[in-house]
């Protein structure tokens, strides 16, 4: 009788194991479709900045020279 109740244990221990595991990755899944969002939505006001100061017509030196990924790397313009 020892036997089965071990194995419920352990049988048990790896369902939660489990579900905390898919619970990690759900958060895991969660930030980086934040931080998607957040990288999208800036190099979407970038291009809009760049249209906007080239008249609609974005030249490949003025899309190098505004750095579209400054704000990501956390450097100041400045």
């Amino acid at each position: 009788m020892h036997g089965v109740t071990y194995l419920v244990a352990a049988y048990a221990i790896a369902w939660i194991g489990l579900f905390a595991y898919l619970a990690f990755l759900m958060m895991r899944v969660r930030s980086v479709r934040t931080e998607l969002t957040a990288v999208t939505e800036l190099v979407r006001e970038q291009r809009e900045r760049g249209n906007a100061q080239n008249n609609g017509h974005a030249s490949w030196e003025a899309e190098k020279q505004s750095a579209p990924y400054a704000d990501v790397t956390g450097e100041d313009e400045e």
